[in-house]
């Protein structure tokens, strides 16, 4: 079995995605994972000022943790959810996730 070599890409994402970033931010990834987190990251920085903050995400492998709030409007908030559902199954799943993603605070 092939393990994936799992890094924290913290200060990293803070180069580019700073203001997304809760102050005690955590992130450990592959690097085809952290590639893939900066493009949902910026398609959620698109949907305008919202107060979204990620908190933690992180690949125990096995199983997965990923914490974030955000402000928005209900439209906004939904359009977070959307991005988030596809994270969660573009970086821990192989096929989709059954129903919606469930946020934990």
């Amino acid at each position: 079995m092939c393990r994936r070599e799992l890094a924290d890409c913290t200060e990293n994402l803070r180069q580019t995605h700073r203001h997304l970033l809760s102050e005690d931010c955590c992130v450990i990834l592959d690097a085809e994972q952290i590639a893939i987190l900066k493009e949902i990251l910026s398609r959620i920085d698109d949907i305008g000022e919202i107060g979204f903050q990620l908190e933690m995400c992180v690949d125990h492998d096995p199983g997965h943790s990923l914490i974030w709030d955000n402000g928005g409007t209900p439209d906004q908030d939904q359009a977070v959810e959307l991005l988030i559902d596809e994270l969660v199954r573009v970086l821990f799943y192989k096929t989709p996730v059954a129903g919606p993603s469930r946020r934990h605070p």
